[in-house]
């Protein structure tokens, strides 16, 4: 993604999840631990979802 549909979708998931975040180094990066919901967002919007880390 370029960065202006990166900051776009950080934007609408900020939005959706009530958190706030930015985006660094081509990453979008959320203050939440509601990692599921993260992820039904981001695979809604027709992306491939892999949760790592603990």
């Amino acid at each position: 993604m370029n960065e202006p549909e990166l900051l776009q979708l950080a934007k609408q998931l900020k939005t959706a999840c009530g958190v706030g975040g930015n985006v660094k180094g081509g990453i979008v990066e959320l203050q939440t631990a509601d990692r599921e919901k993260v992820r039904d967002l981001i695979q809604r919007a027709g992306f491939k979802v892999k949760i790592a880390g603990g």
